[in-house]
């Protein structure tokens, strides 16, 4: 039977049938599905609870034909209902509660970028490396050619920019 809302717990993974605790469950409800599927459960409490998280402004009135269960469950709620408008009532919180979201954005914006930039620098930094390490290779490739052909080594120095000491490792081997 389709539902709009699962109850779990917390079993032993060996053994499925123990149950960590009653005392805790998790509840997944998935309000899209509430308006679809609400309607095929016997579910009353909770679809009270889903209908009120999916529009908190909507006010709930406990009637007379209603149960004990029913009526504590409608209390509950009217008593969040009240606590929701305290909170949207009361600009302070509402504005410190912005401020905490656009903090928590703000700091992963700047640690985004921060690692963007780190990023960018670090290639061009290796770039700036590699055509270093390419031109120092290729004047050691022109010194080993001209030594093959026995020009001396102060030429050599002043042609490539080697040292002499550069140029007598590279004679060695």
């Amino acid at each position: 039977m389709p539902k709009y809302a699962t109850k779990w717990n917390f079993r032993e993974e060996d053994y499925p049938e123990v149950i960590l605790t009653d005392a805790m469950e998790i509840y997944i409800i998935e309000l899209p599905k509430l308006t679809r599927y609400a309607k095929n459960t016997n579910k009353e409490r909770l679809n009270l609870w889903a209908n009120f998280i999916k529009n908190p402004e909507v006010k709930i009135m406990i009637n007379e034909n209603d149960d004990d269960k029913i009526i504590e469950t409608k209390e509950a709620i009217q008593e969040a209902q009240e606590r929701y408008d305290e909170v949207l009532e009361d600009k302070h919180e509402m504005e410190l509660a912005e401020l905490r979201l656009k903090y928590i954005l703000d700091q992963n914006s700047i640690r985004s970028s921060g690692y963007r930039e780190g990023k960018e620098d670090g290639v061009k930094e290796g770039i700036k490396e590699g055509i270093k390490e390419g031109i120092k290779e290729e004047k050691k490739n022109i010194a080993k050619n001209l030594l093959k052909q026995n020009v001396n080594i102060d030429t050599i120095a002043e042609v490539t920019g080697l040292t002499k000491k550069e140029i007598e490792d590279l004679k060695k081997s």
